[in-house]
Parts: C-alpha cells; structure tokens; sequence
C-alpha cells in the first residue's frame, strides 16, 4: 500500500490577496522595514526586465513562439523522469522491502486523497494526513510504503515508529513526471541515490523557533537552538544527508590533506580582538591552497547505482565557527 501525505508548505503561483495581506500585516507589526520590501519588489522588477517582460508584445520576442511542441519531446519528457529520480530519497527500507518485485506483487492499492492527482506534483498546500496513515498501517495485511509529497522536512516519527510501515520515500515535488518516477524506484526499475538537503527536525522544535528569528547560531540566554544541520545540535527526526540505497558502497580515502593553513595578508583588517579572524573577500589569502582528495567509491551490491560524496569542513573555532 501506498501512503501520501503532505506538508502545509507548496508551490503555489496564485496567491491571491495573501502576501498584500500579511505583509502590510508584517509591517505593522514592526516584523519588517518597508525598505526591505521596497528593495526586494525591485529585485523582483530587475528581473522581469531582463527576462524582457516590458519588451512588448511576448510572442515577438526570442522565446515567445514557444510551445508545447518544444517542450514536450521525448528528449524533455526523459529529462523530467530522470530529474525526478535522482531527487527521490529512500528514508526507511526496513527488511529490505524495496524494491517490489513487479512479477511477485500480486495486489498494490494506492490510497490517499491526492492518490490520483497531477496537481500535487508541481506543489500544494495540503495539509501534517497522520490518521489515515496511521489506520491504514493498523489494518494492513501486507506492508505499507509511505510516500511523502512536501517542500521540506516534518516530523514523521510516528511512521519511522510503526514496523508496518516498512518504507518511507521523500519525493519533494516532482514535476510532471512524478508518478512515473516514482514507480521506478517502488519496482526497483532505478535506485534511489538521493539524500536530504536539509535535516527534519521534530514538532517540538518549532516550539523554541519562531518564523521571524532567521538567526543561524543558537542563543542559550533565551534557548533558541539555531538553524540548519551546522549548527542546530537537538534531537532529529532524519539528518541531512541522509539517503538510503537498494545496494552498498565502500569507502577508501587514498590521500587527503590534514590541514590547511591560511595565512593572514600584511594589510589584514582584524575583525575580533585576537586577530583570528581572516577577510573572505581577500583573494591573496585563498591564493594557491588548492587540495587533492583521492577517495575510492565501490558498489559492493548487486544492484547499479549512484554514491553522493559529501567533503565537511571544519576551519578553526573563531566566532564559534560550525
């Protein structure tokens, strides 16, 4: 059985009265500078300039004849299916219950209230479905495959819990090709390689962060505990990076280097009062430190896929630097 469910975060083009509505709101609330709004409707403006928005009549212009014969070639149609492939991310593959075999599975009810929409591919405002998730894991016969529509992260620890729910797929929004992405990595037809670009955090922590504060360090006086994998150290749900695969991979660093020192320019700006501190913007302090890292990734499985590497940096803790 396929599950769906879907955050209350989406892509929606048509936002009516909304953002006047909350954003006079926001100003008088002193959330935010009209000047801050000012400068980003002409951000927006310089943009459509130069997208050639005012250059009279569209179709005109170098990309106004442009239609559904240009874009829906089987070229592009392929590309879509593709894109949509690699961004799925395997969460939970519990016993190995993916992939299905498509000769072996006898009966697959996909349920939902999207279960049968294209809309919801590009992006939406659904709303948290956990009950019917829920339910349909307590009376399930056969295992349950959760498969999450949403544009970032929720907390699902109540499907990660529950062993009838073998499976959990994060899809994002995948365009048009979606569904048929989808059914390639369900039946096995491509392996998931994607991985998160952002860590789930449980519902409790939206209870020590408010949507105002886009502050990234934690703040221990008022117990703001920061954003992003970098510095948010709490519980979670998923981590970044985190990506399952149908096969394994083995890791061999051959060379890397141990350290890199930076030296400080004569000229240098000190920024603290030790001096510890360099100008990102100084290319004469970057010039030359070029590195080679040599790593060796093997598939040990017996299914072909992709590895995503990921290389962190840790400078030297100035600023209380991640």
């Amino acid at each position: 059985m396929i599950g769906r469910t879907f955050d209350s975060i989406g892509l929606d083009l048509n936002c009516g009265a909304y953002l006047g509505k909350y954003t006079e709101g926001a100003v008088k609330a002193g959330l935010v500078n009209e000047s801050a709004i000012d400068r980003a409707i002409s951000n927006n403006f310089a943009t459509l300039m130069r997208l050639g928005f005012f250059d009279g009549d569209p179709s005109k212009q170098h990309y106004g004849k442009l239609g559904p014969k240009d874009v829906c070639t089987p070229t592009n149609q392929e590309l879509a299916r593709e894109a949509a492939r690699q961004g799925i991310v395997l969460l939970k593959n519990s016993q190995g219950s993916l992939p299905l075999s498509p000769t072996a599975i006898k009966s697959l009810a996909v349920i939902g209230s999207n279960a049968n929409t294209t809309l919801t591919m590009i992006g939406n405002y659904e709303g948290q479905q956990q009950l019917l998730v829920t339910e349909i894991a307590s009376i399930s016969k056969g295992p349950v495959i959760l498969v999450i529509m949403s544009r970032g992260g929720m907390d699902v620890q109540f499907a990660k819990d529950i062993d009838k729910i073998t499976s959990i797929l994060w899809v994002g929004y995948p365009g048009e090709a979606g569904g048929a992405a989808i059914m390639d990595v369900i039946f096995g037809y491509y392996n998931p390689s994607g991985r998160l670009p952002m860590s789930w955090y449980p519902q409790s922590y939206t209870k020590n962060i408010q949507m105002t504060n886009m502050n990234m360090r934690p703040n221990p006086f008022t117990g703001y505990p920061g954003r992003t994998y970098r510095f948010y150290t709490g519980p979670t749900i998923y981590t970044f990076g985190h990506g399952l695969s149908y096969t394994a991979f083995n890791h061999h660093l051959v060379q890397a280097t141990k350290l890199v020192s930076i030296p400080l320019a004569n000229n240098h700006v000190c920024h603290s009062s030790n001096c510890k501190s360099i100008d990102v913007v100084d290319e004469q302090s970057c010039r030359n430190l070029n590195f080679n890292i040599h790593l060796r990734v093997r598939n040990t499985g017996k299914i072909s896929g992709g590895q995503t590497v990921f290389l962190f940096l840790s400078p030297p803790k100035v600023h209380n630097s991640p």
